[in-house]
């Protein structure tokens, strides 16, 4: 994939996480800062907009009935009777809210078949562990280390699988004093919300506290299994939740006045100066994508999936000696990770060692498409053939449009059983010129176009001409299938 092409796919994946954050802080504008009568529907409208861009979108109908709750406290202690069924009257909305709520969440169900997607123990570790416990433990610090992040974004990384965060094994694990003190911070700030319930007078932050904990629930691992362990971009709409309780913090101590409104300018400043630095430093990073993988390095060298990104990237520039040394760094922190073996594989062909990784890329994933690819042409160069052509029958049952499989298979066919292959890549790739230079190929070496059906013989025969003369044009041969490896 071009480098172009990578940023491209990079920018769209990264804009769905925004779009959402955008139909969410719609919703819940239009849900408390508009009194008509459509409101409730309008808003969920945008929350299921921003469920589209991302699942956690679907929150906002969560977020928005959980603060008309709380808006509506004095209405519901002081006069139930007020509050009935029918009318705009909170109520009705909570009715209205639940009930989108559950077409939504059906909906979304819907889109994925009817199931949640599977992921697998490299994505998310701590999710497959099993000890209830230590998946508690874990989690609940990846909830702390969240936090942490929005108040001071240091440690940053776009791939924190395998490995990434370790497990807590143990009670007397140091980073439990970190979700401690996240947990005693939150209980802090619910109860201080609490407090508030009759008089409401520091409504910014609850809303802020609602920003900051509802729409990461679907994250939590809490709740539903995810396929990441943490990931920066769930954290745009927390992050808005942070902002509004720090600007809320600071106007408070604003307003008491004193010498210490100069020390709480020079905090500002300070914070804002460190802020803008650190945007600018991690924006220098991302500028190449080698650039990106030293950085992320640097501060998570125990991460098995940027050691194989960065041996996949020396690899394509032809760096194969420290490609090698950073997959074998890969599979030193995860022994089990398939593609890494298979990647190996392509680079120590010369030592022999090649088969062995490409045999243990199938002992951790059976399902491996290029690993049997690579051992058909392994085999192949061995002269071991009924081998080869088991592995490449396995591959294609498993990529049915693997047209590399296919060219593989040409070598192994016997001359007189080449058509059925031959038409099946035509099938697979019309436009491509080297397949009609095969066939072409395989035709004149028969001696067969005569025997053959005259339209398709003929059209065969004229394209074969056509191309042949365009290969001449641009004095190059048919593309040769080399060893695959996976991105």
């Amino acid at each position: 994939m071009s480098r172009r092409r990578r940023l491209g796919v990079s920018g769209v994946v990264g804009r769905a996480d925004v779009l959402a954050c955008v139909f969410f802080l719609s919703s819940l504008l239009l849900y408390h800062g508009s009194s008509g009568r459509r409101r409730v529907w309008s808003s969920a409208v945008l929350a299921g907009l921003s469920m589209l861009a991302k699942e956690t979108g679907l929150t906002a109908l969560l977020l928005n009935l959980a603060f008309d709750f709380y808006r509506s406290w004095n209405c519901m202690s002081r006069s139930p009777a007020k509050c009935r069924w029918k009318g705009d009257s909170v109520w009705s909305r909570v009715v209205k809210g639940l009930l989108v709520l559950m077409l939504l969440a059906i909906g979304r169900l819907a889109l994925l078949q009817g199931s949640l997607p599977a992921f697998s123990p490299q994505d998310n570790p701590p999710a497959f562990h099993p000890s209830f416990a230590i998946r508690l433990m874990t989690f609940c610090y990846l909830a702390a280390f969240n936090w942490w992040l929005l108040l001071c974004p240091w440690t940053l990384s776009h791939d924190w699988q395998m490995g990434s965060v370790p497990l807590i094994t143990s009670g007397w694990d140091p980073r439990n004093l970190v979700t401690c003190a996240a947990l005693i911070a939150l209980l802090a700030l619910s109860y201080r919300c609490l407090m508030d319930l009759e008089l409401q007078r520091h409504s910014p932050l609850v809303v802020g506290l609602m920003l900051l904990v509802v729409p990461y629930l679907p994250a939590s691992n809490l709740l539903v299994t995810v396929g990441f362990v943490v990931a920066e971009r769930v954290l745009y709409i927390p992050s808005v939740g942070s902002v509004v309780i720090t600007v809320y913090g600071i106007q408070l101590m604003w307003k008491q006045g004193g010498n210490s409104r100069r020390l709480l300018i020079l905090s500002i400043a300070i914070l804002v100066a460190s802020g803008a630095a650190r945007t600018f430093l991690r924006n220098r990073d991302w500028r190449t994508r080698e650039s990106l993988l030293r950085a992320d390095l640097a501060v998570l060298p125990h991460n098995a999936k940027l050691h194989y990104n960065f041996a996949n990237f020396l690899k394509d520039i032809e760096q194969q000696e420290n490609a090698i040394k950073h997959y074998k760094e890969a599979l030193k922190l995860w022994p089990s990770y398939a593609s890494a073996h298979n990647n190996l594989g392509t680079l120590v062909l010369a030592s022999g060692r090649a088969e062995h990784h490409f045999l243990q890329a199938l002992k951790y994933n059976r399902d491996h498409v290029n690993a049997h690819y690579n051992l058909a042409k392994l085999y192949r160069k061995k002269n071991r053939i009924p081998e080869s052509l088991k592995m490449l029958e396995r591959c294609i049952s498993l990529e049915p449009r693997f047209v590399q499989a296919y060219l593989e298979l040409l070598h192994l066919t016997p001359e007189n059983e080449k058509k059925t292959t031959l038409e099946r890549l035509l099938e697979l790739e019309p436009k491509n010129w080297e397949h009609y230079h095969l066939y072409g190929n395989w035709l004149k070496r028969r001696d067969d176009i005569h025997l053959s059906p005259p339209q398709p013989a003929g059209s065969v025969t004229r394209l074969y001409k056509q191309n042949s003369a365009q290969r001449l044009e641009n004095n190059r041969e048919p593309t040769q299938c080399s060893f695959r490896y996976n991105r």
